[in-house]
């Protein structure tokens, strides 16, 4: 939703409109929203409030470097998502833009694309059973322990082996906690959470 409507303030319907519009392309084009909400509690639309593009678009590419923002990606989508209503572009205006009138796939490319994605999800899927059928992943059967000090790397621990006292016994000892996510997916996963929140 727009920040007017958060705000319970007055609107003008296509102006909202073409925010929710920005939102969708964003996500479209990058497969993620380019923020959570449109509130200043956000870490991302908190630039956009603050009119720092250059931050928020330095952010995104960190965040997620499999995708290619052109300069007229950002400059159609940071219009798209002016914090004033009043300056977003017409849906005319839109269509007259670098971005919308750039060159498109042909017909053989996108289904060469398409093809290729099919192949990726196949092989994702036989990963996902290789790994069901081996007890690792995420069954409950195997997770992995943190690293302590003196160990040098990861432990994969073989749960249903492990008493209640064994489990104890772990935690009394040192910091050590078991997840069935490896330790650079972790490590991952908070430092998005860091930037999704804008925390220092």
């Amino acid at each position: 939703m727009a920040p007017e409507i958060y705000k319970q303030a007055e609107y003008v319907g296509s102006c909202v409109d073409i925010f929710a519009a920005g939102v969708l392309l964003f996500t479209m084009v990058t497969q993620r929203p380019p923020f959570n909400q449109a509130t200043e509690r956000d870490g991302f639309y908190k630039l956009i409030l603050s009119n720092n593009f250059d931050r928020f678009w330095e952010k995104q590419e960190r965040l997620n470097t499999e995708v290619t923002y052109s300069d007229e990606f950002k400059d159609l989508i940071s219009s798209m998502l002016e914090r004033d209503s009043h300056t977003r572009p017409s849906l005319a205006e839109v269509k007259e833009t670098a971005w919308f009138k750039g060159e498109v796939p042909t017909i053989g490319e996108i289904k060469t694309e398409f093809e290729e994605r099919e192949e990726w999800r196949s092989n994702q899927q036989l990963e996902e059973t290789d790994d069901s059928e081996s007890g690792a992943g995420f069954d409950g059967t195997y997770v992995y322990r943190s690293m302590s000090q003196g160990n040098e790397h990861e432990v994969e621990v073989n749960t249903k082996k492990l008493t209640v006292r064994d489990h104890h016994a772990e935690i009394k000892r040192c910091t050590e906690f078991y997840s069935n996510a490896s330790a650079d997916t972790l490590y991952k996963k908070i430092i998005d959470y860091q930037e999704i929140n804008a925390i220092k």
